[in-house]
């Protein structure tokens, strides 16, 4: 009897473990390989709600820009906002990839951000990619930089 009793709380025990890592986000690799690449987080988290018929879903933006170093010249200001558009992407997180794919299946939004996307280029896990940076694209999807 406690080994039946043993092996039914192992059982439970491992199925809750793999419960637990399938629902992992993948934000965490997705901001280390950012970082590892010299972007960093900037500003406030920010989170919005997408509203579908049975509710709505929330989502959390995170926004990644290369590291520079401030420049005291005009020039180098102009050149620097010119560049800092070129240098951003926005990382919309979602609680998990059931949530974000039925955000996409169902609000008519998202589906036009991704409309002309490679889907499978914009979109890791529970994460969206909103970039015109292709290291970016690269870094959201976990490949290195050639340098």
């Amino acid at each position: 009897m406690k080994k039946t009793v043993k092996l039914l709380a192992l059982t439970v025990a491992l199925v809750l473990c793999a419960l637990t890592l399938v629902s992992c986000s993948s934000f965490g690799s997705i901001k280390s390989n950012f970082e590892k690449n010299g972007y960093e987080l900037k500003g406030e988290e920010k989170t919005g709600t997408v509203k579908l018929d049975e509710g709505e879903i929330t989502y959390t933006i995170h926004t990644f820009q290369v590291k520079t170093e401030e420049g005291d010249s005009a020039l180098g200001n102009i050149i620097g906002g010119i560049t800092q558009g070129l240098s951003t992407a926005i990382v919309w997180e979602f609680a998990s990839d059931k949530d974000l794919n039925k955000a996409i299946e169902n609000n008519d939004e998202i589906k036009a951000v991704l409309k002309d996307a490679d889907k499978s280029r914009f979109v890791n896990g529970n994460c969206i990619l909103m970039t015109v940076n292709p290291d970016a694209v690269k870094l959201f999807n976990g490949e290195s930089l050639e340098k």
